[in-house]
């Protein structure tokens, strides 16, 4: 499905991309004109500006907001007055949702499935318009991975679109855990390690590339496409962990650390795990369904249950240490 709003323009208006250059033009008359050689570029994916896809959302009566994040604000001069910065405009994402409605949908429904855990950014927290770039980056996701994504969230449940939501739900049982792994395992600074931003933030679509499956992938799904979007998600994969084993100084984790975990392995569905690990997986990631786990999954959440375990150990060694200190000489450190 393209999401393209120029593609989307000649496709339901029957347009030529001459006619849209020349609907550009006559907007606004102190405009500097578009040509239809520009309009080209916009529909091969060039970054369009931000007034110019809101005219052409305009055009193809589509709905557009202007949304902000939350921290960004102009300070520093009290002459001025605070002023939002980086308004947050997609026109991909309104040639998918089409609607203001079908937009609160989708994000109403990613917050069902992410039910009880709550979604988190980089640093643990929750954010709506961190949330928000969550939702339309799974949406974008799912589209570049060849899927066929509705414009209207209702449509997609157990009884009418079943493959697909199970799969939506496996994929968000999955960034859960991937997050989990991620903030506990890896060593980062809060709001310094940029390669631990860039590697958290691209969970979601990592996630995806290890769920899909050949014979589980709905009707409509362009195959191709999928393929093709775990084979260059796996090469993202690469770079990230290359970038951040080199900014790791520490040595904390290793290649094959990385790669268990984030590249999807062929022979998943294969292998098992014993009564027990599947057990001692409840302790870190509650009211997940051992059915939608696959072997990594559960590795992952063995993997947090021993470091929960070490921690502990620690601790105990820690308030052993301070009772003999207190034992000897009443000072506690």
């Amino acid at each position: 499905m393209s999401s393209n709003i120029v593609t989307y323009l000649i496709e339901t208006t029957n347009m030529t991309q001459r006619d849209i250059a020349s609907k550009l033009k006559s907007l606004e008359k102190d405009k500097t004109g578009v040509s239809q050689a520009l309009i080209s570029k916009w529909k091969r994916g060039e970054k369009i500006p931000y007034d110019r896809e809101i005219e052409l959302l305009i055009i193809a009566g589509l709905f557009w907001e202007l949304e902000y994040p939350d921290e960004a604000y102009h300070e520093g001069n009290e002459d001025l007055p605070n002023i939002l910065m980086d308004p947050l405009i997609d026109s991909k994402w309104n040639v998918i949702v089409k609607s203001e409605k079908n937009q609160e949908n989708w994000y109403n429904f990613f917050k069902d499935l992410l039910a009880p855990k709550q979604f988190v950014n980089v640093n643990s927290e929750y954010k709506d318009n961190d949330f928000v770039k969550f939702v339309r980056g799974c949406i974008f996701s799912l589209n570049d991975a060849g899927f066929e994504v509705p414009e209207n969230s209702e449509s997609v449940n157990n009884k009418n679109n079943s493959r697909f939501f199970n799969l939506l739900r496996r994929w968000m049982h999955r960034v859960t855990i991937l997050q989990n792994w991620c903030s506990g395992s890896i060593p980062h600074r809060k709001f310094k390690d940029s390669s631990y931003t860039e590697l958290y933030n691209q969970l979601p679509r990592i996630a995806l590339s290890q769920i899909i499956s050949n014979k589980d992938l709905p009707e409509k799904t362009d195959r191709v496409l999928s393929e093709n979007f775990v084979e260059d998600t796996s090469q993202l994969v690469k770079s990230l962990i290359q970038s951040y084993m080199f900014w790791d100084d520490e040595g904390f984790l290793g290649d094959e650390d990385f790669n268990e975990i984030l590249i999807p392995s062929k022979n998943d569905g294969n292998k098992t795990l014993n009564t027990s690990s599947s057990k001692a997986s409840s302790n870190v990631i509650e009211n997940v369904d051992d059915q939608y786990l696959s072997y990594s999954e559960r590795i992952i959440i063995d993997r947090l249950n021993a470091n929960e375990k070490l921690i502990q150990e620690l601790h105990q060694k820690i308030d052993l240490l301070i009772n003999q200190n207190d034992d000897t000489d009443g000072i506690p450190f």
